[in-house]
């Protein structure tokens, strides 16, 4: 009796031990622009969706939230503020892993939330967006925007925050790259892979090919087999490889591929047939859940009255999954412009023939269906259409 007493209370203590071992706490501060909503957590998943949800929080007080729970091994999660739409309007990456994870809202970085506090947030996104070389980009970047802001006549500021800010996607990627490449740690290896779509193209292709080997010598080193992160990166990869072939082909100076959409009344417009009544067209890829897509519509609604009578045009293309989610947030911003969707997100073949991986998109293309810019925003479409218009001027 006294053995089975012993092998009883061992048991109670080697399960607590392993769930507090496990347990995982997220805790959100300076959220006070979201008070009364919801946080959301999200895990990749193989699933059409790409990530489910595993857990929500209590409406947000004072800017603050808390979620709780446990995990088995580290793996990328997103966090997203839920609104009474049950939209979401704010997301952040993360890795979910035991430990605090904390989050603070910064809303005026140019990466608004950097997860931090357990050990491997603190590699993969603490020291990647605090790291010197990524921050001296950054603030740049933000320097050369302030510029401009302060006076749209500011070409060479303008010019200056064009030609940084196109040094901090590879910059980020240069940082990961190190880590995959010299990080003592396998799982930081692991996790620090999951970014490959911030590598060139070379690197990608590398990645692809190499993938199956450099993931099973990983296991090896954790050891373990059954890592979800692996599966979920293995199909994400496949994912990728038609994103990045889409993304050859759609690249600057490429003439893409036409393509027909329907509006909300269910009237078919084809892209060829709006380019034979304009110099340009900027194809905008949105969609209700996207803040910053919905954030820039003011912005655009300006640059359409400045240029609609000279000969340029907006192509909307949603990607809401849901029909009622697209007609609700076209009602809400009262579009001017050609407002198109099949309501198949990421899975249309729209999205697939640009080689969408998230929002916001966009492509400015000639009246020859020729690519003349990407990804346009804010200060960056004035810029161009400014220089656009200008040139067909002289």
């Amino acid at each position: 009796m006294k053995k089975v007493l012993i092998a009883f209370l061992l048991l109670i203590i080697f399960s607590c031990t392993k769930t507090e071992n496990n347990s995982y706490t997220i805790t959100g501060q300076n959220y006070n622009d979201f008070n009364g909503k919801i946080a959301v957590l999200k895990v990749f998943d193989t699933i059409p969706e790409g990530s489910r949800v595993i857990q929500k929080s209590e409406k947000i007080s004072d800017g603050i939230f808390t979620i709780k729970g446990t995990i088995d091994f580290p793996e990328h999660a997103l966090l997203f503020i839920e609104d009474d739409t049950k939209e979401y309007p704010y997301n952040c990456r993360l890795v979910l892993e035991s430990g605090n994870i904390e989050l603070l809202y910064s809303p005026d970085k140019h990466i608004n939330t950097v997860a931090r506090g357990a050990k491997y947030n603190q590699i993969i996104y603490d020291s990647i967006y605090n790291h010197k070389s990524y921050t001296d980009v950054e603030k740049a970047m933000q320097e050369n925007l302030a510029m401009y802001k302060k006076d749209t006549t500011n070409m060479e500021a303008y010019k200056k925050y064009d030609d940084v800010s196109l040094k901090i996607w590879p910059t980020e990627s240069a940082l990961y790259k190190n880590l995959v490449d010299h990080h003592p740690d396998p799982t930081v290896k692991l996790l620090a892979l999951k970014n490959a779509h911030y590598f060139d193209f070379n690197d990608y292709k590398n990645i692809v090919s190499n993938f199956d080997s450099f993931t099973n010598n990983l296991k090896k080193e954790i050891g373990r087999e059954d890592i979800k992160e692996i599966i979920n990166q293995k199909t994400l990869i496949q994912q990728a490889t038609s994103y990045y072939s889409a993304q050859e082909k759609n690249a600057y100076g490429k003439k893409i591929d036409d393509f027909s959409a329907k509006d909300i009344k269910g009237n078919t417009f084809t892209l060829s047939e709006v380019l034979k009544k304009n110099k340009y067209v900027l194809i905008e890829f949105w969609a209700s859940w996207c803040s910053p897509c919905r954030a820039e519509i003011p912005h655009m609604k300006k640059a359409y009255k400045a240029y609609k009578d000279k000969g340029f045009d907006i192509f909307a293309f949603s990607l809401d999954h849901k029909r009622d989610r697209w007609l609700k947030a076209s009602k809400d911003e009262n579009l001017p412009w050609l407002n198109t969707s099949d309501s198949k997100a990421f899975q249309s073949p729209i999205s697939k023939q640009f080689g969408l991986a998230s929002l916001p998109a966009n492509f400015l293309i000639n009246s020859e269906g020729v690519i003349v810019g990407k990804d346009l925003r804010d200060v960056l479409l004035d810029g161009v259409l400014q220089d656009l218009f200008a040139d067909e001027n002289l």
